[in-house]
């Protein structure tokens, strides 16, 4: 899991230095909102009290996905200008 705190932390201060905040929002509030409410209500319907334990690494991962994904859609800083 801390693997993917630390490129899920990384790559919204990267939309963050890009001048991207509403990406970077989208990110900071998947993993520490959005997915976690989301894995809570459902995960220990399915796997009883491991559910509940998996809630965190399962809202990381999910949020990698989401947050590769926008890094190819958005991520490459604008080209300079000479």
């Amino acid at each position: 899991m801390f693997v993917f705190i630390g490129f899920n932390v990384f790559l919204s201060g990267y939309f963050t230095a890009l001048g991207n905040g509403l990406t970077s929002a989208v990110i900071s509030l998947l993993r520490s909102l959005v997915l976690v409410v989301v894995f809570i209500a459902v995960l220990p319907l399915l796997l009883e009290e491991n559910g509940i334990w998996l809630t965190m690494p399962f809202s990381e991962a999910a949020t990698v996905l989401v947050a590769v994904q926008l890094y190819r859609t958005q991520g490459r800083p604008p080209a300079a200008t000479a």
